[in-house]
């Protein structure tokens, strides 16, 4: 079966960027959070079917707040650059785990974009896979 990449159970919410979001509904497949509760950081689209999705905008130490009163577990970012950056300004992030894929792209979006200061992180742990995907685990020094 292969090593564990994540400790899912570690995780009892999400919060996904709205343009992830729209990628995932373009999958065509079952919606793949449903076991999480789940929000999204933009009011203007549309939840799938059976889905017990929450659409919030405006200030992103609010979406924290509000979790963190239901919930004593994790917050799993899933997102781009945009989300990332928001949280990282914020100082809201206290790991990262980071899935290198052994794709060169010729273009693309930065993951953390330009955040102006300097994030520093200290490495937790560090796997490779027979893929050649590459997990690092990292903490987020305050």
């Amino acid at each position: 079966m292969g090593k564990k990449i994540m400790d899912i159970k570690r995780i009892n919410f999400n919060i996904q960027g709205s343009n992830t979001y729209k990628q995932v509904l373009d999958f065509d497949i079952p919606w793949p959070y449903k076991s999480k509760s789940h929000i999204i950081t933009n009011q203007k689209l549309k939840k799938p079917k059976n889905s017990d999705i929450e659409f919030h905008s405006g200030d992103i130490k609010n979406i924290v707040e509000k979790i963190k009163k239901t919930t004593k577990k994790d917050i799993w970012l899933i997102g781009g650059a945009s989300l990332t950056q928001s949280f990282l300004k914020e100082s809201l992030i206290d790991e990262m785990i980071i899935f290198t894929m052994p794709i060169l792209l010729g273009s693309g979006i930065s993951l953390f974009g330009t955040s102006g200061s300097p994030i520093k992180a200290t490495l937790k742990s560090s796997e490779k896979y027979k893929s050649g995907v590459v997990q690092n685990h990292y903490f987020i020094k305050k």
